[in-house]
């Protein structure tokens, strides 16, 4: 999969995928728009996530990842949709994500995450539909 550079579309969403993303993902840099959503894929997000530049969409809601999300996260400078929810993530949100400007939907609901929401999180002014219940956020809330 790894070797299909022209692709810029990859849905794989509802399936009954399994194990982990593979880090050849990262070499697929003409990607606007990946779902993995709603299957059983395992393991951490690759680091390699990073080299998505042009990733405008990034899907991998309701799997079985887990770890903690990579702060590579935060070169997706183009993407504006990122639904992480229904996982077994823990840890921080990175601070990272805050240099996601043309973000409007950030999910992040139904993992494990601790701590406080990064105060980076106020860089993301496009920002319109923001979940993160179901987590063990905590601290102080600013508006």
């Amino acid at each position: 999969m790894g070797n299909l550079l022209e692709l810029t579309y990859l849905h794989f969403s509802h399936n009954s995928f399994y194990r982990e993303i593979p880090s050849t993902i990262g070499n697929l840099s003409k990607l606007n728009d990946l779902d993995l959503s709603y299957n059983s894929f395992q393991g951490e997000i690759p680091f390699t996530i990073g080299n998505l530049s042009k990733l405008t969409i990034l899907d991998l809601s309701y799997n079985s990842l887990e770890g903690k999300i990579p702060p590579t996260i935060g070169n997706l400078s183009k993407l504006f949709y990122l639904d992480l929810s229904h996982n077994s993530f823990h840890g921080e949100i990175p601070p990272t994500i805050g240099n996601l400007s043309n973000l409007t939907h950030l999910h992040l609901s139904s993992n494990t995450l601790q701590g406080e929401i990064p105060p980076t999180v106020g860089n993301l002014t496009q920002l319109w539909s923001l979940t993160i219940s179901n987590n063990y956020i905590e601290g102080p809330i600013f508006f």
